[in-house]
């Protein structure tokens, strides 16, 4: 039954972060991305 819940669980996660990816427009990823490349140099 434990085993069962944990997919059960891992489920649920993979569908909320999909949902977030959907809302999420992919620019704001962009903007990260860049970001980061410029604090690194």
């Amino acid at each position: 039954p434990a085993f069962c819940f944990i997919g059960g669980g891992a489920l649920q996660l993979q569908d909320l972060v999909a949902n977030r990816i959907i809302e999420e427009p992919p620019p704001r990823r962009v903007t990260i991305k860049t970001q980061a490349t410029t604090v690194r140099k």
